[in-house]
């Protein structure tokens, strides 16, 4: 435990400071997850300025397992500080920082100003802004309440710190023995930085993913170097490029940007996401909170990300999040060889045998049905999801079940019936994410709904749209099965 002695000053009529109760309150949480009431911490409370530092104590920062670093102010301008750091980090390779150690924010410092081993690393914040003044949680002293954010941070902590002490050779009379050497890499998830007001959101999803066994990355909700637009999106690039799942949390406002003419970080984020979502296929998932309605949000471009997004509560984001990080992780685990949609266009399509999904709301069950019915008097398979129409965009268990169903999938039929355009369109963008990785058709809008209602927007080479408006007919669901996986002409 290393940090710097002004951060662990007590208030007058205290005993102990914010440091040391940090301190106790973690190793008790470390003792009931790792079964170990002997597990040897070394809590380095002699940082007084005139403290000489000896070999013997260096010697034994560098013989620890895991290193736990409260940065602030303080911590960079404390000489003993930066020894014990370099102790830690000249004992291990850089290859192993990301595992054994873990950085504790507790003032804010300037990225730049961090050792350069340590940008990467699993950090974990423990202030909030308020204005322009930080403020410490559970400062002078946490209050005994579960859920908040101190003790969510506490609990996650003693997680890693166990996880990665059983990875390393597990403690003595520990319930954590070693871990045996895995089988498979866990995906990494990619989490984009969020803006300001969405930091405990954030941060409450990192830890869940983090809890179930995946590297995220980002490290931190403020990592990527913004200096200049250039240098973030290259950043953000990389990480795009190694992980297997993109995840975003949007709220009313975009942010900042780097200058006044260009999109929101939090917009080229997305863009960036979305592109290699489509060019790689992993799955991207973004989430607003159901009492956000887009509709009255001014920016557009802010506007069109929140209509795509999942409209939920947080803890059933988390949820699908963690089940569909499981999901990657089994299928990079078992991987499946399966002819490319695109190989199967062409030519006659007798005795082949498509699996088809019907996705509609529940008012337009029964038209969802009929096409279904069509679509296996045609000798293929439909897979229905109907779902609940909520907020004018696609919930939870819409997501699921697309989720479930398209990726077994040939193609899809989108039912614009008595859903609304928002529907159609968030299902649409959904499925494309999923079955457009190739120059064919991919799916169909069933474009079916009361007289009164506009036409479906949607403009895709690759989609079709079946306009059903005088009667829906077996010859029309024919030929966009015999579409599908065929370049169209147009």
């Amino acid at each position: 435990m290393s940090y710097a002695h002004n951060d662990d000053t007590p208030l007058p009529g205290m005993s102990r400071g914010w440091v040391t109760t940090f301190f106790g309150n973690l190793e008790r949480e470390l003792q009931i997850k790792s079964g170990d009431k002997q597990l040897p911490v070394f809590h380095d409370s002699i940082l007084l300025a005139n403290q000489q530092v000896t070999p013997t104590l260096l010697e034994a920062v560098g013989a620890s397992r895991t290193l736990v670093l409260f940065l602030s102010p303080s911590y960079l301008k404390s000489s003993w500080c930066q020894q014990e750091l370099i102790s830690f980090l000249s004992a291990r390779p850089s290859s192993r920082n990301k595992e054994s150690v873990f950085i504790v924010e507790i003032e804010p410092v300037a990225r730049e100003l961090w050792h350069p081993r340590l940008r990467e690393l699993t950090q974990l914040k423990l202030y909030s802004m308020e204005g322009d003044r930080s403020v410490r949680m559970g400062y002078p002293s946490p209050k005994v309440e579960e859920g908040t954010p101190y003790w969510s941070r506490i609990n996650e902590l003693a997680h890693l710190i166990v996880k990665q002490l059983a990875a390393s050779g597990g403690t003595s009379g520990s319930l954590y023995p070693a871990a045996p050497a895995l089988a498979g890499v866990r995906p990494l998830v990619w989490v984009a930085e969020p803006t300001e007001d969405l930091f405990e959101e954030w941060n409450q999803l990192v830890s869940a993913l983090r809890q179930a066994g995946y590297d995220v990355a980002p490290a931190s909700p403020e990592s990527y170097d913004r200096s200049s637009r250039q240098a973030f999106e290259s950043a953000v690039s990389r990480d795009l490029a190694a992980a297997k799942l993109f995840v975003q949390v949007l709220g009313r406002s975009g942010g900042r940007r780097p200058t006044a003419s260009d999109p929101s970080w939090t917009s080229i984020q997305a863009a960036l996401a979305a592109q290699a979502s489509i060019a790689g296929a992993p799955p991207f998932l973004q989430w607003r909170s159901a009492e956000i309605d887009p509709i009255q949000v001014a920016d557009e471009k802010q506007q069109a990300l929140l209509m795509d997004a999942i409209a939920s509560g947080l803890e059933e984001f988390r949820k699908l999040v963690v089940t569909t990080a499981d999901k990657v992780a089994e299928q990079m685990a078992q991987p499946v060889s399966v002819a490319p949609v695109a190989d199967r266009g062409g030519g006659d399509r007798l005795g082949e045998s498509l699996a088809i999904c019907v996705s509609s709301i529940e008012e337009d069950e029964s038209l969802s049905s009929s096409v279904a019915t069509m679509i296996e008097s045609l000798g293929h398979s439909a897979l229905v999801s109907s779902t609940s129409h909520r907020n004018g965009t696609a919930g939870i268990p819409s997501l699921q079940a697309l989720n479930n169903v398209i990726g077994e999938s040939e193609g899809v039929v989108i039912i614009y019936g008595k859903a609304t355009l928002d529907w159609v369109n968030s299902q649409y963008m959904y499925a494309r994410k999923v079955l457009n990785r190739r120059q064919v058709v991919w799916g169909a809008v069933l474009d079916f709904p009361p007289a009164d209602k506009p036409p479906p927007k949607v403009y895709d080479r690759n989609l079709l749209l079946l306009d059903c408006r005088e009667g829906v007919t077996r010859d029309q669901i024919a030929s966009f099965v015999d579409a599908l996986g065929r370049p169209k002409h147009v």
